[in-house]
């Protein structure tokens, strides 16, 4: 049994939220990357731990609500991927990219999520 769900709108109040309420998000990321990530999502109104001991995973999974990952998830790759087509548009080149998307990021208005994602979750 497959089942698909199609989310045409929304995700654009999740941005609105977390500048409000300025989650706490644990990335569990290799070290390459790790600053990136801190920044983009410091970028988006964040706050990022990077906690990636054993003896941390836990307590930080003990503090997220399950019933919101899935839904926080989606939203938090749709605004990335909006952010990052729209920094696609105006980036001089390769090394200006990653500058440009965090300015997107922090710019990003709930208004350009909803109108430009469209995200189809099938589950089979």
């Amino acid at each position: 049994m497959t089942t698909q769900t199609t989310y045409e709108q929304g995700f654009g109040q999740w941005i609105d939220a977390v500048r409000r309420e300025r989650p706490l998000v644990h990335n569990i990321t290799n070290l390459v990357v790790t600053n990136v990530v801190a920044n983009a999502l410091l970028a988006i109104g964040a706050s990022p731990v990077m906690a990636h001991a054993h003896e941390e995973v836990g307590d930080m999974a003990s503090i997220a609500s399950p019933a919101e990952l899935l839904d926080a998830c989606l939203a938090g790759l749709t605004c990335f991927n909006v952010a990052a087509e729209l920094t696609a548009t105006r980036a001089q080149g390769p090394g200006t990219f990653q500058a440009a998307l965090f300015d997107e990021l922090f710019s990003l208005k709930a208004v350009d999520v909803d109108t430009r994602a469209h995200v189809e979750l099938v589950v089979v």
